[in-house]
């Protein structure tokens, strides 16, 4: 059999990478390069579990990173997921509407059909499932970019530990807005990362002498860290086409095998792009993108309001 290499460059980047089908093993040798990320429906908390009605096969499978890759970098736009998932609260509503809109945080099982207490529970509750673009709306105060709606497949369901997501949900997120605060100017790191904890309400004992070099250190570390950890297993690899007229054009791929590695992939290609920085807005913490070195608000009216407090307190301060 002949093999032809393609030379050509995809249209975009990011459409080298996606969460793929995994089909090799531990060396990933055969994986199939088609999209295997699904949107859920009707998602409820039944128990101690997240449990959503699964999308309709290859017909329902998106590619995060084309979301991530039409994603404006500039304030107030559609935010792509992993900036989402980063602005959750941690309440039952916020993870299943994420879960509808993006689909599995991580595979643990394709297909799972629940026990008749458990399916009860979710028929009564499924009808008040959050819609995605009304939670966000509101949420946000803008819809984010979505994929198209999944079509469910009856009794096929996805459950997900509700603590379990929270738990990586709050990881990310801090993850996220360290890396945020560590790219501010080096005389507003400090501040910005001890911003940042009393936002999340955490409180890192730290004493002694250099105080603001060691939350520097501490944040660099733990941004690092926590990164590396995560892409550990993510590389390039070699896989056919499966959309090659002769079915042997072999492409380049990024390889993620869940949702929740393809955010730290995304957070990744934002650490790595020099043009772009992740903001938190220092009125409301709101989470946005700005290629402005000074960009400090989501929006005009954050920025007013802050100038107006300002004038009130050296107001203030003067009489």
């Amino acid at each position: 059999m002949n093999y032809t290499l393609s030379n050509k460059l995809p249209l975009s980047p990011y459409s080298m990478f996606s969460v793929l089908y995994q089909r090799g093993g531990e060396d990933h040798s055969v994986d199939f390069p088609e999209p295997a990320q699904f949107r859920l429906a009707k998602t409820v908390v039944v128990g101690e579990n997240l449990v959503g009605m699964r999308g309709n096969g290859f017909a329902d499978t998106y590619n995060p990173f084309d979301l991530y890759g039409v994603a404006e970098r500039a304030r107030h736009k559609a935010l792509p997921p992993h900036l989402v998932f980063a602005e959750l609260e941690q309440e039952p509503d916020d993870a299943c509407a994420f879960l509808n809109a993006y689909g599995p945080l991580e595979r643990l099982q394709d297909h799972e059909f629940l026990r008749e207490d458990e399916l009860r529970q979710w028929k009564k509750a499924s009808s008040a499932s959050p819609s995605p673009e009304g939670h966000f709306r509101s949420m946000l105060g803008e819809v984010p970019l979505l994929p198209d709606p999944a079509e469910p497949e009856k009794d096929d369901f996805y459950t997900y530990p509700l603590k379990q997501f929270w738990e990586a949900q709050s990881k990310f997120e801090l993850a996220l807005r360290l890396y945020s605060a560590l790219s501010s100017s080096p005389a507003d790191q400090y501040s910005s990362i001890r911003r940042t904890l009393q936002t999340l309400d955490l409180n890192w004992k730290i004493g002694g002498r250099n105080i603001e070099r060691q939350y520097v250190e501490r944040a660099r570390e733990f941004v690092i860290s926590t990164l590396n950890l995560q892409l550990e297993f993510m590389q390039p690899r070699i896989v056919w086409d499966p959309q090659a007229a002769n079915g042997a054009t072999l492409m380049g791929v990024w390889g993620c095998y869940s949702l929740l590695e393809a955010m730290y992939l995304m957070l990744f290609l934002d650490i790595a792009s020099r043009g772009t920085r992740i903001v938190q807005c220092e009125k409301c913490g709101a989470l946005f993108y700005t290629d402005l070195e000074r960009g400090r608000y989501c929006s005009a009216t954050c920025e007013n309001r802050a100038r107006a407090l300002r004038a009130y307190h050296k107001k203030k301060g003067g009489s």
